[in-house]
């Protein structure tokens, strides 16, 4: 993954897993990834 993560990451309600390592990400984690009841990280 490249970029940034979405702010809408979390919309569909089902995300259980969020894994980051290996990806070329810049800037911050979005406060909404907070919201996302299921996830472990």
């Amino acid at each position: 993954m490249f970029g940034s993560i979405p702010e809408d990451t979390c919309d569909s309600g089902n995300l259980a897993v969020l894994q980051l390592d290996g990806n070329y990400l810049k800037g911050s984690i979005p406060e909404e990834i907070g919201n996302c009841s299921s996830l472990y990280l």
